[in-house]
């Protein structure tokens, strides 16, 4: 056996999927996914590796929650937050 296999050493150690970070693996595998789904595997296995690999290197080097904090400025989940302030407001009270 080789030793390619990745062991966490620590609690803190991201989630994987065999050798992607968890979140590059969704954006692969939702490609993927869509891709089977309109009857085009091949269009789909191309452009999952293209976005996959695309996603991986826009946040290599950046924080491990790198994409929550993309998917919390850039998607719009309406008024169900109360709790969150909008993320234009730069100044908080209190």
């Amino acid at each position: 056996m080789s030793a390619a296999h990745y062991i966490p050493r620590r609690l803190n150690d991201p989630p994987r999927l065999f050798f992607w970070d968890l979140d590059v693996a969704m954006v692969f595998l939702s490609c993927l996914m869509m891709g089977l789904f309109m009857n085009a595997p091949i269009s789909g296995i191309l452009s999952a590796s293209v976005l996959g690999y695309k996603f991986g290197k826009l946040k290599s080097g950046k924080h491990p929650a790198f994409a929550i904090h993309m998917a919390y400025w850039y998607i719009p989940l309406g008024s169900s937050l109360k709790v969150l302030p909008p993320s234009h407001l730069r100044e908080l009270n209190g």
